[in-house]
């Protein structure tokens, strides 16, 4: 599996980064974006007082498209980095997510989502983010201060995981993935 980091220009980079090394985009400039010999050919960027989404585009690659998200809420920033990519034929999505409480550092969630079966993007999605709520809901009601905690930030991401869905075209949520 490749690992990938975005850094604070929103070049995304393979190499064996640890999946927690996902960072903002908020300095991403409408620019070119090369890197390792895979370039996008088209990207769409969307930027608001709270979200930077950035979706890229690329060719003669296994790669298919990367979406890099950044969404700010009052406590809690939100990163998430996405990869699709091809392989064997197999469409195969790579998602992951970083939660920043304002003015802390990360915090990295010890629990890993795993979705391995065929279905659309969206509904993939749609089947992680009820995943994360069901969870966020049991921690919160876990009458545990340190769940209670961590169910509010698993709400978050299944908010920020939302509004990734939001933005995201039609034809990538409706495209076929054979594995999450």
């Amino acid at each position: 599996m490749n690992n990938f980091n975005i850094s604070n220009n929103g070049i995304i980079s393979f190499n064996n980064i640890n999946k927690t090394n996902i960072n903002t985009i908020n300095n991403y400039e409408n620019n070119d974006i090369k890197n390792n010999n895979i370039t996008s050919y088209k990207y769409n960027y969307i930027k608001t007082n709270n979200t930077n989404y950035l979706l890229q585009y690329y060719n003669n690659s296994n790669i298919k498209y990367t979406i890099a998200f950044t969404d700010t809420f009052k406590n809690y920033k939100v990163e998430i980095g996405n990869i699709i990519c091809n392989n064997n034929n197999d469409n195969i999505s790579y998602l992951y997510a970083n939660i920043v409480p304002i003015n802390s550092s990360k915090i990295l969630l010890g629990n890993e989502f795993t979705l391995n079966y065929k279905s659309t993007y969206n509904n993939e999605m749609k089947n992680l983010i009820n995943s994360m709520e069901l969870i966020s809901f049991t921690y919160m009601n876990s009458n545990n201060n340190t769940l209670n905690k961590f169910g509010i930030e698993y709400s978050y991401i299944a908010l920020a995981m939302n509004n990734i869905l939001k933005l995201t075209n039609n034809n990538i949520k409706n495209m076929e993935i054979n594995k999450t």
